[in-house]
């Protein structure tokens, strides 16, 4: 929400990479290190152990061997910068590079995973899905309420999963709800499992 202010801001007074440099030191202003731009570099670690760290690697695995999920912004798009600059093809090239994994078994994998879980129509229960009304991937979750067992909630103003980050004194009393929203049903469920063998031990 903050970032999208201050992109607001001053894109009526900036170049687009003047919006895009400035976005850029916010979302990396505790970091010291320079960024590698260098495409065939980032490859190579995206490759190595080292990208272990953090779970990106764990996740890229995921995005290829599992569920697709790729944030691409085409040329053609409505994508806010860099449109052109990640098509559907960079999202490929890293499933080859790093995992080995060719086009046609990321869309292989994605349907059996579709088949597995049963895409939108699953049967699960005890599942609450949560996702920021800013979120472009939050175009993927399941946003309907069904019932008790699989509820969902929006977070105003929240983007991809920041409930989920740190506490921060900074941080949004919508994203702070939603904590206690997550905390709460999940000790209901609990609750609901421990009178349940509690009766059946009786």
């Amino acid at each position: 929400m903050q970032l999208c202010k201050t992109i607001l801001e001053i894109r009526n007074h900036s170049s687009s990479l003047e919006v895009l440099v400035t976005t850029a030191k916010i979302q990396r202003k505790d970091e010291d290190k320079c960024l590698e731009l260098d495409w065939n570099s980032t490859l190579k670690f995206l490759a190595s152990p080292a990208a272990q760290q953090g779970g990106l690697r764990s996740w890229l695995w995921q995005t290829c061997n599992e569920f697709g999920f790729y944030q691409t912004c085409e040329a053609k798009s409505l994508c806010p910068f860099a449109r052109g600059f990640h098509p559907l093809e960079i999202d490929f090239e890293i499933c080859e590079q790093a995992f080995n994994v060719s086009r046609e078994e990321v869309a292989d994998n994605v349907a059996k995973s579709h088949k597995y879980y049963g895409g939108w129509n699953m049967d699960a229960r005890r599942i609450l899905s949560v996702n920021g009304d800013v979120d472009p991937w939050s175009m993927l979750a399941l946003t309907t309420e069904r019932g008790d067992e699989l509820p969902t909630h929006w977070v105003k103003g929240a983007s991809h999963h920041s409930w989920t980050h740190p506490v921060k004194e900074t941080d949004d009393q919508e994203v702070r709800d939603a904590r206690d929203i997550i905390y709460l049903k999940v000790m209901q469920w609990l609750e609901e499992d421990y009178r349940l063998v509690d009766v059946k031990e009786k």
